[in-house]
């Protein structure tokens, strides 16, 4: 029966989760981020959370905003060295493997209070 059910998780489309380009950028953040951080002209916004991507404008002209597990608010996304993470898929995604292997219903994201 797990045979079964794990065969219906492999089956479950899984865009986000398997993306080997996002899935080594953070695991490897390490390594990512030291050669990132080396670009010149570019500005960096890390493990932040802002309301939209073009909030900010760099101050010299030529310089480039990069991102870094920076989450994007209105558009529901992580930027992250170059990905682009949709949560709204991933939480599709992680919804449609759990109903897969444990045939439980989605669940809501939490609420957050202000």
């Amino acid at each position: 029966m797990l045979a079964g059910r794990l065969a219906q998780a492999t089956a479950a489309p899984t865009a986000v989760l398997s993306n080997r380009k996002i899935r080594n950028s953070l695991t490897h953040i390490d390594e990512q981020l030291a050669k990132a951080l080396t670009k010149e002209n570019t500005g960096w916004f890390i493990d932040v959370a802002i309301s939209r991507r073009d909030e900010f404008t760099p101050l010299k002209s030529g310089t480039q905003i990069a991102f870094c597990r920076t989450y994007i608010a209105s558009e529901d996304v992580i930027l992250h060295l170059g990905n682009e993470i949709s949560l709204r898929s991933l939480r599709q995604e992680a919804n449609d493997v759990l109903m897969a292997i444990w045939q439980e219903p989605p669940h809501e994201p939490p609420l957050y209070c202000a």
